[in-house]
């Protein structure tokens, strides 16, 4: 798939923005794009994960491990973090373009003011919003699923480590004061690949607060160089009118008292 930084009409309205002095607006649609790109790939990267944990989710399913309802709903949200993210990214993906082409064409038949007014046209926030908050949803989930096998986690083990003291103890061995740290084979075996899909969704969650902003900042700068278009035609209309208002004066009348120059001389 190409980058949407690379889209033909993408790149056609950044060079049309920098051209008409829009030099904010079009470094915050490219940011935008650069946001969309790298969730996109990090999304894809993560599709492949979770399709790698299935052989270690169905062995947790036949497990009796005391968290299993806890990660296997992690699991499922994670899951559906991944279809939605794609799904909404690929809405924000097409508005992109499709805005893009239509904005080039609208400053070529209307002029640069069909610029400024195009950022209202680009619909795309709540796509991205939307893709946002199923990232968070799911670093959320999977957070807490990860918190709470490790503390049920530690917990078997101390347990586990008093059993043995207390069976040291009934032989008159000494017992063993060493905190158990040291998590399962089959706990490792689960929660490290959980872990790291954290560390992915954190980042995720990262870049797709920064899209959603670059999206704002692209609206404010629209806004602001349509309130400076405005701005201007408002000065230029009060100078017409000043003008009219002048000409509109009648010219003074003349000076009857006053006698013309040849007058003067005569006397």
């Amino acid at each position: 798939m190409e980058p949407l930084e690379q889209d033909s009409g993408v790149q056609a309205l950044i060079e049309t923005m920098k051209e008409n002095d829009r030099p904010e607006m079009a470094s915050n649609l490219l940011e935008l794009t650069r946001r969309v790109d790298e969730l996109e790939a990090q999304n894809r990267a993560l599709e492949e994960t979770v399709r790698g944990m299935q052989k270690e989710i169905a062995a947790l399913k036949a497990s009796r491990f005391p968290v299993e309802h806890t990660i296997l709903s992690a699991f499922a949200a994670l899951q559906a973090s991944v279809d939605g993210v794609k799904e909404q990214l690929g809405k924000v993906r097409e508005g992109v373009t499709a805005w893009a082409r239509d904005s080039v064409e609208s400053v070529k038949l209307h002029g640069v003011s069909a610029l400024d007014k195009s950022v209202s046209l680009l619909h795309v926030r709540p796509a991205m919003e939307a893709a946002q908050h199923g990232i968070q949803a799911a670093l959320e989930s999977v957070r807490a699923a990860v918190d709470r096998a490790e503390e049920t986690g530690f917990q078997l083990r101390e347990a586990g480590r008093a059993l043995k003291n207390a069976a040291r103890a009934a032989t008159g061995k000494e017992e063993n004061l060493t905190p158990a740290v040291q998590e399962g084979r089959f706990q490792k075996a689960v929660l490290a690949p959980v872990r790291g899909v954290k560390g992915t969704l954190h980042g995720m969650n990262e870049k797709a607060l920064g899209a959603v902003g670059a999206l704002e900042k692209l609206e404010q700068s629209g806004r602001e160089s349509r309130e400076r278009l405005t701005e201007k035609k408002s000065i230029r209309e009060q100078l017409r009118q000043s003008k009219r208002e002048v000409a509109a004066i009648p010219p003074p009348a003349p000076d009857m008292t006053r006698k013309p120059p040849e007058a003067a001389m005569a006397l």
